[in-house]
């Protein structure tokens, strides 16, 4: 509702996440945006802030963009320039080219969030398989969302247990869909790309199996996801 955002809610929800990122911490605050990132330090992250602003957007992530150099290429054929070569740098820079569509040429375990400050509008990423936690909380006044539960209860959300959850979790070891099992909370269901407004929340999936693979052969097939996998374990390893 383009009230202010208090400091103090950020530095506690921030404060019962430190083991997410020890090293650091830094937070965002303009107006009706507050932003909190915790930094676990690595070579290319010592070179960024946390949270990163570029323009009107800000970004925070959560995990790895593993095809970065395949996008990069791409993005500085488009005539942009890498400075730091940090995934967040990547993500604000493809996002200018491509709009949402740059999340589908994201290879990697990720969360995103990104807050356009010229449209007010919030875009949450989560990847194909789920891999980083990503959760979020409606109020009558705005939008709460963090990488745990634990964060988004730290700022005085009423505790209700989801009992319908409860049976889903003993059945299948995780809840289905969006729900969590505290009513009220929900979850970014993994690839998804959620767009966030003053008045709705939209969703639409990141990333649908390819077509090519139901007009293929047995060998075919084989052979593509023996190529995917050698590929995946090269950019982990690398």
């Amino acid at each position: 509702d383009f009230s202010p955002v208090e400091y103090s809610y950020l530095v506690g929800m921030a404060k019962c996440m430190r083991h997410r990122g020890p090293d650091n911490q830094n937070i965002y605050i303009k107006k009706n945006i507050g932003i909190g990132a915790l930094l676990l330090k690595s070579t290319k992250s010592d070179k960024l802030n946390f949270p990163y602003k570029y323009g009107d957007l800000i970004a925070v992530l959560d995990g790895k963009i593993t095809n970065d150099n395949e996008v990069w290429d791409k993005i500085e054929l488009n005539g942009a320039k890498k400075e730091t070569g940090h995934n967040l740098e990547l993500i604000i820079k493809s996002y200018i080219l491509w709009g949402k569509s740059c999340f589908t040429k994201f290879e990697g375990n990720f969360s995103i969030c990104i807050f356009d400050e010229k449209s007010q509008n919030l875009i949450f990423v989560r990847d194909r398989f789920g891999s980083k936690p990503f959760f979020y909380h409606k109020t009558k006044n705005g939008i709460i969302f963090s990488s745990e539960i634990k964060g988004i209860l730290s700022v005085g959300i009423k505790k209700s247990i989801n009992k319908i959850c409860i049976h889903e979790y003993l059945a299948a070891r995780y809840t289905i869909g969006s729900d969590t099992l505290f009513n009220g909370i929900s979850k970014i269901e993994n690839n998804s790309i959620y767009t966030i407004d003053k008045n709705k929340v939209e969703k639409e999936r990141l990333w649908n199996f390819p077509d090519e693979f139901s007009s293929i052969n047995q060998e075919q097939i084989i052979n593509k996801i023996d190529y995917y996998l050698n590929r995946s374990v090269k950019r982990v390893t690398s």
